[in-house]
């Protein structure tokens, strides 16, 4: 309303796509939909690899996308959700209630918004015991979802959870 141009560095969101911009809104980086849509690809192609590794079972598989809360992570994640596809259906369809959860696990960077669920969400995908687990969120994954998720995972189980995660969740490591 203030006519005043915005120049958005880190702005991936799908969410401004849409927005009406007047000239004044620009990116330096693109929209996360393209690779939201690649990651559903990848979730395909881990699918086959997690069938390979089960062996004869004709079991489905089960997928658990978690997501940030803040216009980010939830924009990207209706992305990936108009395109996910396991098992042979659509995450969204209702033969793939049982084997697909969705999480939103809150905003680290305004809680009071999107008030954090980190171990809720652990204990979610615990109970699910997915064998892909698509993160779509932060640095804050690591330590609060990833970890917990790992170190409490059942060992009886004949495998072990394959994530996927956008290209903003690596960082460098140190030694």
């Amino acid at each position: 309303p203030t006519q005043t141009l915005m120049i958005g560095t880190g702005t991936t969101s799908p969410d401004f796509t849409s927005l009406p911009k007047d000239g004044l809104f620009f990116r330096t980086i693109t929209s996360m939909t393209g690779e939201t849509r690649a990651m559903s690809s990848l979730v395909a192609d881990v699918e086959k690899r997690v069938r390979a590794n089960l062996g004869d079972t004709m079991e489905p598989i089960k997928v658990a996308l978690l997501h940030k809360g803040d216009s980010y992570g939830k924009g990207s994640a209706q992305v990936m959700l108009s395109t996910l596809v396991f098992n042979g259906k659509p995450a969204l369809d209702v033969a793939s209630e049982s084997s697909f959860i969705q999480v939103n696990y809150g905003d680290s960077g305004n809680p009071t918004a999107s008030p954090l669920k980190y171990p809720e969400t652990v204990a979610a995908v615990l109970a699910h015991k997915p064998h892909i687990i698509v993160s779509i969120g932060t640095g804050e994954v690591f330590a609060n979802l990833l970890g917990p998720i790992e170190q409490q995972w059942d060992p009886s189980l004949p495998y072990k959870p394959f994530w996927v995660f956008p290209h903003n969740q690596f960082t460098k490591a140190t030694t």
